[in-house]
């Protein structure tokens, strides 16, 4: 499903792009990366290994690079360059505010992704608890026709069995029921 988020105007509509790109779980999941890479270059500002971001990485691929270019967008304004096409560099002296406004950012929309998320399945759980409630009760309509069904048609036999009854008895009246047809009528009573 696709969700179509309003446009982040600190980031030019990069984040909101994401999603309407690719879809609310998939834009969580891709700005949760996002997010792990900023905190990784905040955290290991020396360490050359947190920022370079090869673009042929599986977790780039599967949850960053399919979510479009509003995710380069972002990357971009947080101090990353495409090294022509092959990984995102941070350079040595990075500027660590940026990263960190933008990765304050990124951690708000995973935040707001997560309670729409929320939001959308207790939605979804309520209108399964709404239709199985109707469910039950149409069941409790049916077999309350069904239940009166069955006591005409116990009266019906009944009525049938003591008119034969009194026909079958020559000259002598009886207006006794058959045992089964007292034992239904009590029961219904």
């Amino acid at each position: 499903e696709v969700f179509q988020l309003p446009e982040t105007p600190a980031l030019g509509g990069g984040l909101g792009g994401v999603a309407g790109a690719c879809g609310i779980q998939v834009a969580k999941a891709c700005w949760g990366v996002v997010a792990k890479y900023l905190t990784n270059a905040l955290s290991h500002p020396t360490n050359p290994k947190y920022q370079r971001i090869p673009q042929t990485n599986a977790t780039y691929v599967s949850k960053v690079s399919c979510c479009g270019p509003g995710v380069d967008s972002v990357l971009a304004r947080a101090g990353w360059q495409d090294d022509k096409g092959t990984a995102w560099i941070l350079p040595p002296n990075f500027d660590q505010n940026a990263v960190r406004t933008v990765g304050e950012e990124v951690f708000a929309e995973v935040e707001r992704l997560s309670e729409e998320i929320e939001k959308r399945a207790e939605q979804e759980r309520g209108a399964g608890m709404e239709a199985r409630a109707r469910g039950v009760i149409d069941l409790r309509k049916s077999l309350q026709k069904l239940d009166a069904a069955e006591r005409a048609l116990e009266r019906a036999y009944c009525e049938r069995a003591l008119e034969g009854a009194r026909s079958t008895t020559v000259g002598k009246p009886t207006n006794a029921a058959p045992p089964a047809c007292s034992q239904a009528e009590a029961h219904h009573a």
